[in-house]
């Protein structure tokens, strides 16, 4: 296969692939470099197409397979990744105590469900498909995390018809709480600004959303376990939550 159609072929294939991992099987990299070098060879096949046969063909194919390049590193190193985090609540505070609007009708009040271990996932929104994959693995192993006498209990700021009809298709399992003016975002520290994109914004108050975060809390709503990512492409994976809620010892 000529050089000039094999560069973007490249770049693009290691792009797409790494896409498919990550949104189809959750599998989660930071820095996923295997892909990430896939890419980068088609760049470098483009140009060495373009410095031994220089025309339109190959500046074409340079042009596409480095584009792909840039916007590959622009994407995983900058626009994907948050800066430094708040560290609160840590692990051994009490988590503060809130009444939302539960996706299922009513509210739900934290200090009203003394005596049981919650699972908290904080998610950016429905739109957002790492959030979807998460949520989804920990619906697939629902079972296991509720035997163990957890209640997971999944919380964004879209409002509660969105909620609920995300609720409705992971088969409602999940208890899915809405924060919608945003009363938990400084509270705990997990303010993104403008984190929705405007294209989705719609008749939102506020572009503001959560920046993922998973709290683990025992009977007395102290906080066990953090999972606080640096990207939004990385999750606590169900083996992992499974390990922290095995490690908080018998149920009181």
């Amino acid at each position: 296969m000529p050089s000039v159609i094999l560069a973007p072929l490249l770049a693009v294939g290691g792009a797409a692939a790494y896409m498919l991992l990550a949104l189809k099987l959750g599998l989660y990299w930071r820095v996923p470099w295997p892909f990430l070098t896939v890419i980068a060879a088609g760049a470098g096949l483009g140009v060495v197409a373009l410095v031994r046969r220089p025309g339109v063909g190959s500046g074409i194919s340079a042009v596409l397979s480095g584009g792909v390049l840039v916007l590959a590193l622009w994407w995983l190193f900058s626009f994907s990744m948050f800066g430094p985090r708040e560290d609160r609540p840590r692990v051994g505070d009490v988590f503060p105590d809130f009444a939302l609007p539960s996706a299922g009708g009513g509210t739900f009040a934290l200090a009203e469900r003394s005596g049981r271990r919650h699972l908290l996932m904080l998610y950016r929104g429905d739109w957002c498909p790492f959030c979807q994959v998460e949520l989804e693995r920990v619906r697939a192993r629902y079972d296991d995390i509720a035997a163990r006498g957890v209640d997971v209990v999944a919380i964004s700021v879209d409002p509660p018809a969105t909620s609920a009809a995300l609720r409705e298709r992971l088969g409602g399992r999940i208890e899915f709480v809405s924060d919608q003016d945003g009363t938990l975002l400084d509270q705990l520290g997990v303010r993104q600004r403008d984190g929705v994109p405007a294209q989705l914004a719609g008749d939102r108050a506020s572009r503001d959303i959560f920046l993922p975060t998973t709290f683990l809390l025992d009977e007395q709503h102290r906080v066990r376990w953090v999972y606080r990512p640096d990207t939004y492409r990385v999750r606590a994976t169900p083996d992992e939550i499974l390990v922290a809620i095995d490690g908080l010892g018998p149920r009181s």
